[in-house]
């Protein structure tokens, strides 16, 4: 570009120009042979590749680029019902929190709203609301009963990208809780409805990105160093629609009969 030769061209080895084969090759012509090159672009950087890749592979790519957890299973959860999971305390009383996945896609929350302590929730009825800067999310409960307690850190639980699986936000004693577990499923039967989750997930954000940044694929718009985030990569506003569209998803899993 210093020289003139070429108008512009995105750097994916952190200006190394001496050992650049695209530096070489415009420097010295076909001084370097057809192997050598091809040996040597092999190394590059996972960008380049990420760049020059087409749009049929981008929900793998965004889910590598924006670090989309893998579903996790715990042996004495409880997954469906939208983003929780349950994990039963005693043959009454069950802790709720949020899969890793959810906790990953929540932007910045300035606050949890709970009902207080022994006030009375229905399955299926809003049980907390995320406030988010640009607006408010809530989730129906998979339980019914009286909110036994609440989590006074699930702000800071939820914001804590890097240990997604220990988030709960309330503990409640069921008026069923063998009922209500009924409609969820439990360790490896969950595994099918979390990767459809997860799968889901991927391809609607895929399409938000497709209509938002379609000219510039995974990039900034600056041609500069790859988005860390989904909230990073769509805008605030555009990203709050697509979490009210996620979280608003009903995944209706098969039921199983369990018995406490």
């Amino acid at each position: 570009m210093d020289a003139g030769v070429i108008d512009y061209k995105l750097c994916d080895r952190n200006f190394d120009c001496e050992n650049c084969p695209f530096d070489a090759i415009i420097r010295n012509g076909d001084a370097l042979s057809d192997k050598k090159v091809e040996n040597t672009f092999s190394t590059c950087s996972l960008n380049s590749s990420m760049t020059l890749a087409s749009p049929q592979e981008r929900p793998t790519l965004l889910e590598d680029i924006l670090h989309i957890p893998k579903i996790s299973i715990e042996n004495n959860h409880f997954y469906g019902c939208s983003f929780w999971y349950v994990v039963p305390t005693s043959q009454h009383t069950a802790i709720l929190g949020l899969n890793r996945l959810a906790v990953k896609l929540l932007p910045g929350i300035k606050d949890v709203i709970v009902p207080s302590s022994k006030s009375n929730i229905e399955r299926g009825k809003t049980l907390c609301w995320f406030v988010l800067d640009e607006g408010t999310v809530c989730l129906p409960s998979p339980l019914s009963g009286i909110i036994a307690q609440t989590n006074d850190d699930a702000v800071e639980q939820c914001g804590d990208k890097s240990d997604p699986d220990n988030v709960w936000i309330v503990k409640i004693h069921a008026d069923n809780l063998e009922a209500d577990l009924n409609a969820l499923l439990r360790a490896n039967d969950a595994e099918t409805f979390l990767h459809v989750q997860r799968t889901k997930t991927l391809d609607m954000l895929s399409m938000y990105v497709d209509n938002v940044h379609s000219d510039i694929g995974t990039t900034l718009q600056d041609g500069g160093a790859y988005i860390g985030s989904p909230e990073d990569l769509l805008g605030p506003k555009r990203y709050f629609e697509f979490i009210l569209n996620i979280f608003g998803c009903r995944f209706a899993p098969p039921k199983r009969q369990f018995r406490m």
